[in-house]
């Protein structure tokens, strides 16, 4: 049955506007974070692809998933629309298309709507690269206004274009508030599963609640902090805070990884007086006894630190990261949060963060 016979509202947005001027996102005044377009392989990916394939092949597959990528700009068009062509649609059981392969639009710090692939692009998804297209109007009134879109979370992206008002303003964007960039490293939850959409990922949130860039760097299932990664990892420029999760499970012994105090360790010495904020997962009501040698780990690295005289090493035990009300609200499954979970995530990485960004 076609659900949007019975309810036109849940149909997809189309491009009905007819004075559409296109722009590439490479061009000026837009400025794109978070991403970057590799001419060999074709995709906007989040980290040089050799790097990431000495760290593991795993890590190379999922650099080319477009985590935290933004694009910036200001303008006085009415609406947003975009073209974009994916090299694959792949739906997953607990995350809906909306988060992993849409984009989101942001206007004044406030979601004004999205565009992403249907329930047709998800079935012809092994047929090779998926072109889709969409628009929002933003209701934002007139006058120039800041936009964000959001790239996908677990998607791919081969090339997408803007569309804007025909003779409306386009403008470089706002500068962040706060200087450096925010480096996040982890796995799946510092990726973004399991948000509705992107911009609704803990990172992303942090970003607009410090007013400060970010560079999402989480592999869903790899954050193993190999070698290449940490040297990848410490060899950033402009870094104003780290923030690591660990792909620690007590369920795999055999797994093979640095001690977590390593991954600490190479990050002081590259950056000695930046703020490195060490969490972890909050799935913690569902395995205490795991989630009690996770913190056992954590508060060694943590508290090693302190005593060495670091004020800037920070901590935040999985507890704290959903508050103490409604807390299985928070999750999709026992491990992954959902949009409640990751906006009380950024609150409390916030909290700890902002006293010490400029």
């Amino acid at each position: 049955m076609d659900i949007t016979a019975l309810d036109p509202r849940l149909a997809e947005h189309e491009l009905r506007e007819t004075d559409i001027v296109w722009y590439s996102p490479g061009t000026e005044p837009f400025s794109l974070r978070g991403v970057f377009f590799d001419e060999k392989e074709g995709l906007y990916v989040r980290m040089p692809l050799d790097v990431a394939a000495e760290a593991n092949p795993s890590v190379r597959a999922l650099s080319r998933m477009t985590a935290g990528g933004r694009l910036r700009f200001r303008t006085s068009s009415p609406y947003i629309a975009l073209r974009v062509i994916a090299p694959y649609v792949y739906p997953m059981g607990h995350m809906p298309l909306t988060g992993s392969h849409g984009f989101a639009f942001y206007v004044d710090g406030r979601y004004a709507g999205k565009v992403a692939p249907g329930p047709k692009e998800a079935l012809d998804h092994q047929n090779g690269r998926i072109a889709f297209a969409g628009s929002a109007r933003h209701g934002a009134g007139a006058g120039v206004h800041d936009v964000e879109i959001y790239l996908p979370l677990y998607g791919g992206v081969a090339a997408f274009e803007v569309g804007l008002a025909e003779g409306a303003e386009l403008l470089s964007p706002r500068p962040y508030r706060n200087a450096g960039t925010i480096v996040a490293y982890g796995s799946s939850i510092t990726q973004g599963a399991c948000a509705s959409r992107g911009g609704n990922d803990a990172m992303s949130h942090l970003s607009r609640m410090l007013d400060s860039d970010i560079l999402n760097l989480g592999f869903s299932g790899n954050g193993n902090a190999e070698s290449a990664m940490l040297d990848y990892l410490s060899s950033l420029e402009n870094v104003s805070a780290y923030i690591f999760d660990y792909n620690y499970y007590t369920d795999i012994p055999d797994r093979v990884l640095p001690p977590h105090s390593e991954i600490y360790r190479r990050l002081r010495e590259a950056h000695p007086d930046v703020p490195i904020l060490m969490i972890d997962k909050p799935g913690c009501d569902y395995d205490p006894e795991g989630y009690a040698a996770r913190r056992a780990m954590i508060r060694a690295t943590y508290e090693a630190a302190r005593a060495a005289g670091d004020d800037r090493a920070l901590m935040l035990d999985a507890y704290e990261l959903f508050g103490n009300e409604y807390r299985d609200a928070c999750l999709v499954d026992s491990n992954h949060p959902n949009d409640l979970g990751f906006l009380r995530m950024a609150e409390a990485m916030a909290a700890v963060l902002r006293p010490l960004l400029s």
